[in-house]
């Protein structure tokens, strides 16, 4: 499930606005993370 997590997460990012991904994921370090794993990911 913590797998699958950021792919769901970067899915939200993605196909729903961002404001609503931050609300969901409802942590501003968390998703400080999140980015920086995205960033790498895509790079």
């Amino acid at each position: 499930m913590i797998g699958f997590l950021p792919i769901f997460l970067l899915f939200i990012l993605f196909f729903l606005n961002i404001p609503i991904a931050f609300a969901l994921m409802g942590s501003s370090l968390f998703f400080s993370l999140f980015l920086t794993i995205v960033w790498i990911w895509i790079s």
